[in-house]
């Protein structure tokens, strides 16, 4: 069995989904929005774990959340434990953030309220680097996931200075909202179209900040993805979008956690992106909730990709 350890953001996503039904008597025009169905899900790194967990993979995760009284991060344990996800890398630090996106029943996302916690200070990040020591030695590939939007998250050049130097031959895959540059010399960076619009001009600038040694995949919605590489090579390689009602949230972590997981088993680069764009469409297609396809449940979708695609080639 495949060991992975996933370096990250972890936080709670609270998914309120109602509508507006009357108005406030308290404040003159204020809207009333009355919540009819609420989900906690995990979220940033901790849903990437999910995702990687969910397909068979032996996961360690390593973070930060509150204490033991934190009732977000009594959720958050529950979520791992009854994955079997391995906290014993996690530190404390603060409160576990919490995202609270409040939907619409069609899935139209109209608000969110986010709970931070504190920015990482040096204590913490040595913690970290402790942990890291431990947990290298059972792993088999690494993800790290910047996932913090307001750039203060664990994912620190002190953190990725001491990765590098432990991991030695583990695979080790990146992806950042803000700070693309941070992954830099990793074997595999993803990325979605937002995300490198973002930060750099084009997929040639971003090649030439990171220097992956292996490739850059950059994500695109139902396009499909597309593979970069240093030596100038590009490959695209095509989606078909979801049929029906549509969710991108979790897109990304489940084509991360599917491509990671298909590269660490040896596949090549074009199966490894094609499987991942599988499970994408699958979670694409689980409203108001974050998806965790099975091995199962990407064979399906990859035969149904691949039996639209003939069938757009004969027309």
């Amino acid at each position: 069995m495949l060991t992975a350890l996933i370096i990250g953001d972890m936080h709670i996503d609270v998914n309120n989904v109602g509508r507006y039904d009357g108005i406030s008597r308290e404040v003159e025009g204020l809207p009333i929005f009355r919540i009819e169905k609420q989900t906690f899900n995990p979220g940033g790194a901790a849903n990437l774990a999910m995702n990687v967990a969910t397909l068979g993979v032996k996961t360690l995760v390593m973070g930060t959340w509150g204490n033991r009284f934190d009732i977000h991060r009594a959720k958050l344990q529950e979520i791992f434990s009854n994955a079997r996800i391995d906290t014993t890398y996690m530190v404390q630090h603060g409160i576990t953030p919490i995202f609270g996106k409040y939907i619409l029943p069609m899935g139209h996302h109209i608000h969110r309220i986010d709970l931070m916690a504190k920015p990482i200070e040096d204590d913490v990040t040595d913690h970290l680097i402790t942990n890291l020591k431990c947990a290298m030695f059972d792993v088999d590939f690494i993800i790290v996931a910047d996932y913090d939007e307001a750039g203060k998250g664990i994912i620190t050049p002190k953190l990725i200075y001491n990765l590098q130097s432990f991991s030695q031959e583990k695979i080790i895959f990146g992806t950042s909202r803000l700070r693309l540059n941070m992954l830099k010399e990793f074997d595999y960076v993803v990325m979605n179209q937002n995300e490198l619009n973002n930060q750099y001009d084009d997929i040639s600038s971003l090649l030439a900040h990171i220097d992956p040694s292996e490739y850059a995949v950059m994500t695109n919605g139902a396009k499909g993805a597309s593979c970069f590489s240093n030596t100038g090579n590009m490959d695209a390689f095509p989606s078909i979008s979801a049929e029906g009602k549509i969710d991108p949230c979790g897109c990304g972590d489940t084509f991360l956690a599917v491509f990671a997981t298909c590269i660490a088993q040896g596949r090549d680069i074009e199966s490894a992106i094609n499987t991942a764009n599988a499970g994408a469409r699958y979670t694409a297609k689980q409203l108001f909730t974050t998806g965790y396809p099975t091995w199962d449940d990407i064979d399906e979708q990859y035969k149904i990709i691949q039996q639209t695609r003939h069938a757009h080639q004969l027309t």
